[in-house]
């Protein structure tokens, strides 16, 4: 066995041969194998440059972009300076263009113009409209680069009530709101004859005596001086007439403006003749008169006129149509 100091005094000598060997190594320029090294990457320059680069093209692309946004937003340019409204009948084109402009005219978010082309709110525009104004349906349309087009369908609120003896506009409740004129004389159809007869001294006298009398609503100067509302020509009425008197029931006004925004594609309503409690005869520009039951719900009598219409033709006019009758049509 080993002498434990003589182990010892040979470690201390492997030690040193070590030692020398790896200082010598050192010393003349050879690579210790037992130590890493770390090696430079010969790109790391090119690299270096090339992200600098990169970002200074990507500053300058970000730059660009906010200035031409920036013009967008701000150069007066791209700012709505035009409005174009359609549609409208009762409520009037400077109106609809002054409600419009006080809605674009105000910043967004404190800095950014509301009339820009890029901020303008078409939903909050239809929305101010709508309250504002009697109106079913709003298509508002941006026109690149500054103008806007508003096209409107207006809700009739009220509707011409004629007496025979004055034109009136009476509101969805059935009561007058105001009147308008006095019927002319010119809008009755008179028939008359002569008849001839003696006098005690027997010369003969011409007599012309009235036959028949019958009111027929002058449409074109109504609707040019009042617009274009449904008239009904109420034969039941009892003559003069004042604001505020309830003439027609709120049901019967709502079944007339829901004939006369339906009939659009079918037939061009002229006027209503309520002839009596039940009966109303809608005269149409075709000639085709419609018969329908005021006091009835509308909807399954035009359901009926569209299927009548399908069976004999969009080509055929048919002096009368009555619809009052479920579940069968007449027809001549």
């Amino acid at each position: 066995m080993m002498n434990p100091h003589k182990m010892k005094r040979k470690i201390r000598r492997k030690k040193r041969i070590y030692r020398r060997a790896r200082n010598q190594a050192y010393v003349g320029g050879k690579r210790d194998f037992a130590k890493k090294r770390k090696r430079k990457n010969p790109f790391s320059i090119a690299s270096s440059s090339f992200r600098k680069k990169q970002t200074i093209q990507i500053s300058f692309l970000l730059l660009l972009l906010a200035a031409i946004l920036g013009i967008y937003i701000f150069h007066p340019f791209f700012h709505i300076s035009h409005i174009m409204v359609d549609g409208q009948e009762r409520v009037t084109e400077q109106e609809l263009i002054s409600t419009v402009e006080a809605s674009i005219n105000k910043n967004r978010f404190f800095i950014f113009p509301g009339n820009s082309y890029i901020f303008i709110d078409v939903d909050e525009i239809d929305t101010i409209l709508k309250e504002k104004f009697p109106i079913t349906a709003v298509h508002i349309e941006k026109n690149f680069p500054s103008s806007l087009s508003v096209n409107i369908a207006e809700r009739l609120s009220t509707i011409i009530y004629d007496n025979a003896d004055s034109y009136y506009l009476v509101g969805l409740n059935g009561n007058i709101i105001e009147p308008l004129r006095r019927v002319a004389e010119s809008e009755w159809i008179v028939e008359s004859d002569t008849t001839t007869s003696t006098n005690e001294l027997g010369e003969e006298i011409e007599e012309i005596i009235e036959i028949s009398r019958v009111h027929v609503p002058d449409i074109h100067e109504l609707t040019t001086d009042v617009g274009a509302y449904p008239i009904i020509f109420d034969q039941l009425s009892k003559g003069e007439a004042e604001v505020n008197d309830h003439v027609l029931e709120a049901e019967h006004v709502a079944n007339i403006v829901r004939i006369y925004q339906s009939l659009d594609t079918l037939f061009i309503p002229t006027y209503f003749l309520l002839q009596s409690q039940e009966l109303m005869i809608v005269h149409t520009k075709e000639g085709t008169d419609l018969y329908v039951d005021i006091t009835e719900y509308i909807e399954p009598q035009l359901n009926r006129l569209h299927i009548v219409l399908k069976e004999i033709g969009s080509g055929y006019r048919a002096q009368y149509i009555d619809v009052r009758y479920a579940g069968r049509v007449y027809w001549q």
